[in-house]
């Protein structure tokens, strides 16, 4: 009975030592957890952090993209605008262009009339001067007559 109860007694203290060893091992691997827990906690904040950074940096470069588009947009109709007006303005160009030859040649025939006319007067003119030196010798004849 003696060597049981040293069996028993040596056995529980074999337990009790296993239960200690046991205890201090789930205490280590607690602690190693808790500075895992920690160290993942830090990270997760960091991360969280850093997510809210590229959240903001993400909305920054959104929005001057935005910008950038309706730019974009405003500059290509302001443009498309342009050339519309060019056009219409060809358009205005060809037909004054084309008002003004047609007006340069009615002025080249109003030219020409009014040389004719020019011409036909000074005719006429010579013609009148003739016969009024004419009217005259004639008229000198008559008095000439008279007077005899």
């Amino acid at each position: 009975e003696g060597f049981e109860l040293s069996a028993k007694r040596d056995s529980k203290a074999r337990e009790y030592a296993k239960a200690v060893a046991n205890r201090r091992e789930a205490d280590e691997e607690m602690k190693v957890k808790d500075i895992i827990i920690l160290d993942l906690s830090k990270r997760s904040s960091n991360l969280t952090q850093q997510l809210k950074e590229y959240t903001k940096l993400y909305e920054m470069v959104k929005n001057e993209r935005n910008k950038a588009v309706n730019l974009i947009q405003t500059s290509q109709q302001a443009a498309a605008e342009m050339k519309e007006k060019i056009g219409i303005l060809h358009n205005e160009i060809e037909i004054l262009q084309n008002e003004t030859t047609a007006k340069d040649k009615a002025l080249g025939v109003e030219h020409q009339a009014c040389g004719k006319a020019v011409a036909d007067r000074d005719t006429v003119r010579s013609e009148v001067n003739k016969l009024l030196f004419v009217y005259k010798e004639k008229q000198q004849l008559v008095d000439q007559k008279i007077a005899e």
